[in-house]
């Protein structure tokens, strides 16, 4: 049985996330989709592994900036009108290396953006 629209907000719920064993999600349609829960498998390929672990690292060295290096990254991304934040350049730019993107990217917003 597929929960309703109107069931769901006479509840007061919003119509995606997971609900006991099922996901639930509007499609583009803004039709509502219902499937049973999918957990991930217990082996994780190796090249996900690592790029988690990648991830992971970039996480802590943002984590470990100094405010000051951290708000380069925030008005880069804010002066460059990027649709993201600073948090998210560092990591696109850790995680992604292109040295020539990011000195355009500092003589366009007049900032200074270092890795660690």
């Amino acid at each position: 049985m597929h929960p309703t629209n109107s069931l769901l907000s006479w509840l007061g719920l919003v119509s995606w996330g997971d609900i006991a064993e099922l996901t639930l999600y509007r499609d583009r349609y803004r039709q509502l989709v219902v499937y049973q829960k999918q957990y991930p498998k217990s082996i994780v390929p190796f090249f996900q592994g690592r790029q988690r672990d990648l991830f992971k690292i970039a996480v802590s060295n943002w984590k470990k900036l100094p405010n000051g290096k951290k708000q380069q990254w925030t008005l880069a991304a804010r002066r460059a009108s990027l649709r993201m934040t600073g948090y998210n350049l560092y990591i696109a730019a850790t995680l992604i290396p292109d040295p020539p993107a990011i000195a355009t990217l500092q003589r366009q917003t007049k900032t200074t953006l270092t890795l660690t």
